[in-house]
């Protein structure tokens, strides 16, 4: 066997592997969709339009509905007690009665005083 003189592998260890690095302008470009990115996540997470806000504010959203409902139902109620007091005679009476103490003509009015646990017995002066 006669020795090479040629000391340079073949044709096929010449080629040359691919890179795995990218390319400087590939690099920019990474880094830039990783700022974009980095940048959404943030809007996401903080801010006045973040995650949590829009949480926030739904829950509110959901209380300030349910207190609505309250207030037009004591409306309706309010609205019908109106009414009758405006066209019956019997309740603008009972409502005289109760709260504001008046009493017809002949009437003896008597108020009863519920003792307290702490207290002794009172006296009601007129």
């Amino acid at each position: 066997m006669a020795a090479r003189s040629d000391t340079r592998p073949s044709g096929a260890y010449l080629r040359r592997r691919p890179s795995r690095a990218l390319p400087t302008a590939g690099r920019g470009a990474l880094w830039l969709v990783l700022l974009l990115v980095g940048v959404v996540l943030s809007g996401v997470f903080f801010g006045d339009r973040s995650l949590g806000a829009f949480l926030r504010l739904r829950g509110e959203r959901q209380s300030m509905e349910a207190e609505v409902e309250l207030l037009k139902a004591r409306h309706d109620a309010l609205a019908a007690d109106l009414q009758a007091l405006e066209t019956d005679p019997e309740a603008l009476e009972r409502v005289a009665r109760e709260l504001h103490g008046m009493h017809a003509p002949g009437e003896m009015v008597l108020q009863v005083v519920e003792e307290s646990p702490d207290d002794g017995p009172r006296e009601v002066s007129r």
